[in-house]
């Protein structure tokens, strides 16, 4: 049976007089704000169900999945699940795309994500959709799943931004600290330069600002049957080579065509060139045909 859901955010909480303000004084003065009760508790519970049913799906998958991205985003990639251990994470990632359709059993993750990114243009000052689709400079924000597993699951600690730009991101528990697991979980340095706990201060509903240049991570996961599960969505930008205006065309000479074949079988950086090259074969036959 399909439920719909009239909200998605507390709506007492959202009209309550400075809330946004609220939250950036937080992320001004100490690098964080835990926005509590901002989630409708019944979406909420639905969200961490389907969330768990993707991530037994992941673990049952595990040899097959591929390392989980980290940067490097082209533009139209299908939604991506990855898994990787080594000294810098140990956990499960699925990234959901928007220039692709949402099924239904991811819906209501995609949704409470792309709710909140809206929330947190606000807070940054710009506007509300910016991120729903590649803006003009490449820019773009995707909903990210991630598993911290119960044996070690972990992120190493470091800093964010986009191309030198300062991050705003959010994050949402889908299991918490103290019931799901009771070591670990994720931990910011804040502004004073004191290591603070995040998860041990969130409950269900609430949701975590902060600012991406703190230097925030995972702490290993242990004493857990569930293991760490939260949601967030990246703001980022997709790679240049992406976004070029590389494509065939019927009028093209014999060359032109064999040099856009094969720069379709090579990386990103054989790519940038590809134009240049293109452009300059066709100016060599019009002038031989001159």
């Amino acid at each position: 049976m399909k439920v719909e859901f009239k909200e998605i955010l507390n709506q007492e909480i959202l009209s309550q007089k400075g809330f946004i303000q609220d939250i950036q004084k937080g992320l001004t003065e100490k690098g964080y704000f835990i926005a509590k009760d901002l989630i409708n508790k019944d979406f909420y519970k639905r969200v961490k169900l389907d969330s768990l049913k993707h991530v037994d799906k992941l673990e049952k998958y595990k040899s097959k999945l591929p390392e989980p991205l980290r940067g490097d985003l082209r533009a139209g990639i299908r939604d991506l699940s990855g898994y990787c251990k080594n000294n810098y994470w140990h956990l499960y990632r699925t990234c959901f795309f928007p220039w692709n359709r949402i099924k239904n059993e991811n819906k209501t993750m995609i949704e409470l994500s792309r709710r909140l990114s809206k929330l947190r243009n606000k807070v940054i000052g710009v506007d509300e959709n910016y991120g729903t689709l590649i803006e003009e400079n490449g820019d773009i924000a995707y909903t990210s799943l991630s598993y911290y597993p119960p044996c070690n699951g972990f992120l190493k600690g470091h800093s964010d931004s986009t191309y030198g730009k300062p991050i705003v991101h959010f994050k949402v528990e889908l299991t918490h600290k103290g019931v799901d697991y009771f070591k670990g979980g994720f931990f910011i340095v804040d502004k004073k330069g004191l290591l603070i706990d995040i998860s041990a201060k969130v409950k269900p509903t609430d949701v975590i600002f902060f600012e991406g240049n703190c230097i925030h991570g995972i702490n290993p996961i242990s004493n857990s049957n569930l293991g760490r599960v939260a949601l967030f969505e990246i703001p980022t930008s997709v790679n240049s080579s992406s976004r070029m205006n590389l494509y065939s065309n019927d009028g093209w000479n014999i060359v032109s065509r064999m040099i856009y074949k094969i720069s379709n079988k090579f990386d990103k950086q054989n790519k940038i060139l590809t134009p240049i090259i293109i452009k300059l074969t066709q100016k060599i036959f019009s002038f031989l045909q001159f």
